[in-house]
């Protein structure tokens, strides 16, 4: 069994989580859906104004990135470790 790469995996989230935001965004002023008041408890320094959606966005890369290391370097550790006994 390889290994999880974190830079893979940090780029796939970081991306995930951004256009998440960005279709949440586009949601929210096509259809009214109201997620801005997620995004103003998740990302502080959040708000409806283009500095205050530049900081979201860029929270949401940073969010995902460490989803990443939380999830890939803990995976990691433990597969190496179930490895070693299953020899």
């Amino acid at each position: 069994m390889k290994q999880l790469n974190l830079k893979a995996a940090a780029l796939a989230l970081a991306f995930a989580f951004a256009l998440t935001y960005v279709l949440c965004l586009i949601g929210d002023a096509l259809f009214g859906w109201e997620m801005y008041r997620v995004w103003g408890g998740l990302f502080p320094g959040f708000g409806l104004n283009p500095l205050g959606l530049i900081v979201g966005f860029i929270e949401s890369i940073v969010y995902g990135i460490y989803a990443a290391l939380i999830i890939v370097a803990p995976y990691n550790f433990f597969r190496v470790r179930l490895e070693s006994e299953a020899r």
